[in-house]
């Protein structure tokens, strides 16, 4: 019962009427409609706030960063050219990460001397990550290529995605439902005097083989973007090949190896 129901049933039996023999005022003192009333009201407000009290509980966001190696702005990775003429490296580092809105931009420097070429590149890509893949959103690039002769190639782009880009599943399917998406780049690429081009290009991505081996101190799976192949051609036409890891990302691709990955 609630509290202004008790107060106006004490009201009632605390100060008798000075005309006993009303008969409307007995009529009020015995009328059960305003306890129904009150009644039925105190009950819908207990299960209302039944209601919001289930509404309230927390819902923790799904933490994906860390299957890509992305723990935080300690991650780091560093890679070796595969090519044996060039000397200098590739070193990817985190300058931004957020793991409320599974984000994070990372930085990949690129430098390395070949005969009398010298190339630098830094490129910055914003990621974000949901249940089941890890996306690009934007990038820039910023690089510059010295071959001794004649003015140095430079270029300064800036990456405008449609929408994001697929660029790896954040597990490995086991067979026989083989990982594979498709991987949609669409948006504008606008360079350093302000021209601007569109791209567009879908491939499909897929996995070749599962723990592959031979590629020490890690044991990737071996991953292909391109064409898949279609009957009567047995052969897909490749675009981009690589070897990932979960928890670590990227450990090997065309131009370089991973030697060292920091969480």
């Amino acid at each position: 019962m609630s509290l202004t129901t008790l107060m106006f049933l004490v009201a009632c039996s605390g100060a008798p009427s000075t005309d006993d023999t009303s008969g409307s005022e007995d009529t009020d003192d015995t009328s059960t409609p305003d306890d129904t009333d009150d009644d039925t009201t105190t009950d819908t407000d207990e299960d209302t706030d039944e209601v919001e009290d289930t509404d309230e509980v927390p819902v923790t966001p799904h933490d994906c960063l860390d299957n890509h190696g992305i723990f935080g702005l300690s991650s780091r990775w560093t890679y070796a050219w595969k090519n044996s003429s060039r000397t200098g490296s590739r070193v990817t580092t985190v300058s931004a990460y957020d793991n409320a809105t599974n984000s994070a931009t990372v930085s990949i420097q690129s430098t390395w001397v070949d005969a009398a070429a010298t190339f630098y590149e830094t490129r910055v890509v914003e990621h974000v990550c949901d249940a089941d893949y890890l996306y690009v959103v934007s990038q820039t690039v910023n690089s510059t290529l010295d071959l001794s002769i004649g003015t140095p190639t430079v270029v300064a782009d800036t990456y405008t995605y449609t929408e994001p880009e697929r660029v790896q599943a954040n597990h490995t399917l086991d067979p026989p439902s083989p990982t594979m998406w498709t991987k949609h780049t669409v948006g504008t690429r606008v360079d350093s005097g302000g021209a601007s081009q569109a791209f567009d290009v879908t491939v499909m991505c897929w996995l070749v083989q599962a723990d592959q081996g031979g590629y020490s101190p890690f044991v990737p799976d071996q991953y292909q973007c391109g064409t898949p192949p279609v009957y009567p051609d047995p052969e897909p036409t490749v675009t981009e090949e690589y070897r990932w890891e979960e928890g670590i990302g990227i450990v090997n691709d065309w131009d370089t190896r991973l030697t060292e990955h920091s969480p």
